[in-house]
C-alpha cells in the first residue's frame, strides 16, 4: 500500500488492514477484489451497488418532485423536473461508465445483475465524409452465459450505418468493425455503440461506448486538404501537411505570408485533431484557388485547454469569428472564397484578440458545384 509515505504515527496506525477505516481502504492499501468488507460484499460488489444505487436516488428524487404536481406552480415544476432529467442521464452515465470499467478490469460479474457493454476505442477518431469508414467495437459480456448480440451505431441524420452480429462467451469480449458513411462536408458528430441481445440490460450510457468524431472529405475531393501541424506530426491519409516551414514562393499552391506560426503536437485525439499551429500574432495564409466560387472549412480547437476566439479575415475583410471554446472542443468555420473567371491567389489572415493565441487544425477548401 501507500502507508510508508505518510508520518510514522499515521503509518503506525493504518498499515494493518484490521485497523485501517474501510472509507481510507482503497486510498491506501492494495487490496484483491475479492476483499470482504464489513458489510460481508467484496470490494467489486460494493463498486457496482453503490453506483447503481446511486444513479436509482437520484431517479427517485425526480419521481418525488414530480408527485408534488399539484402544489407547485407549473412553470417551476416544469424547470426543476428538467435539471433532474439532466442531472439523473449524467449519473447513468456515470454509472455506466465506471460499472463497465471495472467489470473489464476485474472480469467478475456482479452478484445480482448481468449486462453487456461496447466500447469504442479509439474514442476520438477521424472519418472520411462520402466514404465507408469502420468503426472497431468491442462488445463485453458480462453476464453467465454466452450470447449473440447485435449492435447499432446512433449516428446523425444523413449518415449511414450497418448492424454487427457476434457470439461473446460469458465474462469475454470480441472486437466487431461497423461500417459508417457520414456526409462529405466537413463537421463533427458524436457516435454512440448500442449493443442488444434479448432482454439482457446494455450498459450504453457509457462514455466509452461512444465517439467524438471529426468528418473530413477524402484529399481527391478537395482543392486544398491540408492538415496543419508540426514538421514531424502524423498526416491524414492523402493530406498534405501544412507546418511553419511552408512559406510562399512562385509556383506554391499554398504557403504563409510574411509572419510564420508556432505549432504544437499534444499527441492526443486523432490525427487531425492531435496537432495545430498557432500564434499571437496575426498570420496571412495564401491559397491558390481555381476560378468560380469555393469555401474554406477551417478547423479550430484545443485537446487540452481552452481555445481563444478565431478571427479569419479574406483580403483584409472580416468573414469569421468563433466563439471561445472550451478544451476538447472544436469547431468547423466556413469562410466563402472567390477565385474569379481565371482563378486567383487568395489571402487569409488568422488573428486573435491581442494577447491572445489563434489556433489551426485543418484547412480544407472545396469548390462549390
Amino acid at each position: 500500500g501507500y502507508t510508508d509515505l505518510y508520518a510514522p504515527e499515521n503509518r503506525d496506525t493504518y498499515e494493518s488492514l484490521e485497523n485501517c477505516p474501510e472509507d481510507l481502504l482503497l486510498f491506501l492499501h492494495h487490496v484483491p477484489y475479492t476483499h470482504r468488507l464489513d458489510s460481508g460484499k467484496t470490494v467489486i460488489q460494493h463498486i457496482y451497488d453503490t453506483h447503481f444505487a446511486g444513479a436509482a436516488r437520484v431517479d427517485g428524487m425526480r419521481a418525488d418532485w414530480d408527485a408534488l404536481k399539484r402544489r407547485v406552480d407549473r412553470r417551476r415544476l416544469g424547470e426543476v423536473s428538467r435539471l433532474f432529467g439532466e442531472q439523473s442521464a449524467r449519473a447513468a452515465e456515470w454509472r455506466d461508465t465506471l460499472v463497465a470499467y471495472w467489470f473489464e478490469l476485474s472480469r467478475i460479474r456482479d452478484d445480482g445483475r448481468s449486462w453487456i457493454q461496447a466500447v469504442i476505442a479509439p474514442a476520438d477518431t477521424a472519418l472520411f465524409g462520402g466514404e465507408r469508414n469502420d468503426l472497431p467495437v468491442q462488445i463485453v459480456n458480462a453476464t453467465g452465459s454466452g450470447l449473440r448480440t447485435e449492435t447499432s451505431l446512433d449516428v446523425p441524420d444523413g449518415w449511414t450505418s450497418e448492424k454487427a452480429t457476434v457470439y461473446v462467451d460469458s465474462l469475454r469480449d470480441e472486437t466487431v468493425r461497423i461500417s459508417v458513411v457520414p456526409p462529405v462536408t466537413p463537421g463533427l458528430a458524436t457516435v454512440r455503440a448500442r449493443p442488444r441481445s434479448g432482454d439482457v440490460q446494455a450498459l450504453d450510457a457509457s462514455l466509452r461506448s461512444r465517439a467524438e468524431a471529426v468528418v473530413l472529405p477524402p484529399a481527391g475531393r478537395c482543392v486544398h486538404a491540408l492538415d496543419a501541424g508540426t514538421g514531424t506530426s502524423p498526416v491524414l491519409e492523402g493530406y498534405t501537411r501544412l507546418s511553419p516551414a511552408d512559406t510562399w514562393h512562385e509556383g506554391a499552391d499554398f504557403g504563409w505570408v510574411g509572419n510564420t506560426p508556432d505549432a504544437t503536437d499534444t499527441g492526443l485525439f486523432d490525427v487531425v485533431r492531435r496537432d495545430y499551429v498557432r500564434d499571437s500574432a496575426p498570420t496571412v495564409l495564401r491559397l491558390k484557388v481555381p476560378a468560380g466560387r469555393s469555401t474554406a472549412h477551417l478547423l479550430t480547437g484545443d485537446p487540452n485547454t481552452f481555445n481563444r476566439p478565431l478571427v479569419v479575415r479574406v483580403d483584409g475583410t472580416e468573414k469569421a469569428r468563433t466563439e471561445q471554446l472550451d478544451g476538447r472542443e472544436f469547431r468547423w468555420v466556413e469562410v466563402p472564397l472567390d477565385g474569379g473567371g481565371d482563378g486567383a491567389e487568395v489571402d487569409l489572415e488568422f488573428s486573435a484578440r491581442e494577447g491572445q493565441t489563434w489556433h489551426l487544425s485543418a484547412c480544407v477548401v472545396l469548390a462549390q458545384n
